[in-house]
């Protein structure tokens, strides 16, 4: 987008920037400039994704400054609105990783401090998930992440290593624990370049360029209802969507595959105004809908969520038959239970495993559904 309408409405003063949103910035400089008009958040759902995410970085903090936490999920999760069971496994994730990485942060790690420092046209502040004692002579920075992102997240630690000299990171991939894959190492780039880098993307700001691309869905930007090069851009691609080639040679195979991206903007953008329905109806409470006979609100339920543990003293006082029954069986939770046991009687933890999957079927207590779903593989 050339300079003109963005690049007028921004102010003198010097911009603040997260951390977190440095990703975000490295590719498209106008997503920091300040929201004319914001979208007033909504009242989460309950187990909201986001929410979880935070959620487990307080247990985690915890587990970082002291190997013997014992923290006390249940109220965590109450807290956040999440659900206790999917927190215990994030945070179990977790706990399995941070063996691993400990010895690299040394005997006083520091978690969650916040740090702000200015620069000539920008100031910067966050506070990084983890980062290494002072008794460490390479410091290292770390993130954790409670879900896989399909962008770059390094720069929220090359961001962050400027509030502490850091010169290398770590990216903790919370669900990817069980692959055998959670870590991604980077090596932080000298403090110069990410200055120089930053105070670039700053003035591009300025001149109100805008870098269209799958981010804008991919990563929340808080500008996106504003920005004029994003709606041209989704207008077009939803045009093309619904004005399908009329020419009847024209294989299907290649309809689909010229619009699947644009399919996909559409559902987010399906998405988006889903979100902001829920978010005027929190509000407002209802919508009058045109022609003024009809109305929209939004119930609120409240689901219940026991805690498995502390419930089954009192299904059985209630003389509960099987109480077992009544409780989800998590796959990774009990695939690393088996797995555990196996070096007790000498087996290799794969063998073991399959042994017990066949031994469910036989039982008929396992039996495999068919569901068919989408997934995109990076090339």
């Amino acid at each position: 987008m050339p300079a003109g309408k963005e690049g007028r409405r921004l102010v003198t003063d010097k911009l603040h920037l997260r951390c977190s949103k440095l990703p975000l910035f490295n590719l498209c400089a106008s997503s920091a400039i300040p929201v004319r008009n914001p979208i007033i958040e909504g009242v989460k759902d309950f187990n909201n994704p986001a929410s979880l995410g935070t959620a487990v970085h307080e247990p985690l903090a915890l587990l970082v400054m002291s190997d013997d936490a014992d923290p006390d999920l249940s109220a965590m999760a109450a807290d956040r609105n999440v659900d206790t069971d999917d927190l215990a496994q994030l945070y179990d994730y977790g706990k399995r990783c941070w063996p691993m990485l400990k010895e690299h942060f040394g005997e006083k790690p520091v978690v969650e401090e916040s740090f702000e420092r200015e620069f000539s046209t920008f100031i910067l502040s966050g506070h990084p998930d983890m980062l290494s004692g002072p008794d460490m002579v390479v410091g290292v920075i770390g993130d954790w992440k409670s879900g896989r992102v399909e962008y770059d997240a390094s720069w929220q630690l090359y961001g962050g290593s400027l509030g502490g000299g850091a010169r290398r990171g770590v990216i903790v991939w919370l669900r990817e624990t069980w692959t055998g894959q959670p870590f991604e190492v980077v090596e932080i780039p000298p403090e110069k370049e990410i200055v120089d880098r930053l105070t670039a993307q700053v003035a591009a700001m300025h001149k109100g360029e805008c870098v269209t691309g799958p981010h804008c869905r991919t990563m929340y930007c808080p500008r996106q209802h504003e920005c004029e090069a994003y709606r041209e851009k989704l207008t077009n691609e939803c045009t093309a969507l619904v004005e399908l080639d009329g020419n009847e040679t024209l294989p299907a195979l290649e309809i689909v595959a010229r619009g699947y991206e644009a399919w996909k903007n559409y559902e987010a953008l399906s998405k988006r105004f889903k979100d902001l329905m829920n978010e005027v109806l929190d509000t407002q409470g209802e919508i009058i809908l045109p022609g003024g006979d009809k109305k929209l609100v939004r119930l609120t339920t409240h689901p219940k969520v026991f805690d498995a543990r502390a419930i089954l003293a009192v299904m059985d006082d209630y003389g509960v038959p099987e109480p077992a029954s009544c409780f989800k069986v998590a796959s990774t939770k009990l695939e690393k239970a088996v797995k555990d046991m196996a070096a007790g009687v000498g087996e290799k933890k794969g063998a073991r495993y399959a042994a017990f999957l066949q031994d469910c079927e036989t039982a008929g207590a396992l039996r495999y559904v068919e569901r068919k779903t989408r997934k995109e593989i990076r090339v």
